[in-house]
């Protein structure tokens, strides 16, 4: 059964890693997602986790030890400093969970104005694969 995450189990959540220094993408894979999905987990984009993850997820964050070193997958297509990038943006995140909030909006328009942002990084990836789509002089040549 799938389990409705609340922004209180966000919060929760990442304050436990941010605390024992661990990033999403070590407990990502630790549990079998991307580390895409659980930022949309931990974001608000999905609200929603399948039960065999959320029950994965709870285990890990019950015995949570101080950071491994973990290495980020290198078959994800992105480059050491886009997945820099995407960690900064990650703890961004992190940070601003925490602030008080001062409307209601904040915490959904900082969301969305970070996924434009994870955008940005990530569809460098597909052009660096495919500039034949994304090379403005090849488009115009055929």
């Amino acid at each position: 059964m799938n389990h409705f995450i609340t922004n209180e189990e966000r919060v929760l959540i990442t304050s436990k890693l941010k605390s024992h220094g661990i990033r999403q993408y070590a407990i990502a894979q630790r549990i079998g997602v991307s580390p895409i999905t659980f930022s949309r987990w931990m974001t608000g984009a999905t609200t929603t986790i399948r039960g065999e993850h959320w029950e994965q997820l709870m285990q890990e964050i019950e015995v949570l030890k101080p950071a491994e070193n973990i290495p980020v997958p290198a078959d994800d297509g992105l480059s050491s400093g886009e997945h820099t990038v995407m960690t900064h943006l990650v703890d961004a995140w992190d940070s601003y969970v925490h602030l008080p909030v001062q409307h209601p909006d904040d915490l959904e328009e900082f969301r969305h104005a970070l996924h434009r942002l994870q955008h940005l990084v990530m569809i460098r990836e597909v052009r660096s694969r495919h500039s034949d789509y994304t090379n403005e002089e090849k488009r115009r040549e055929s």
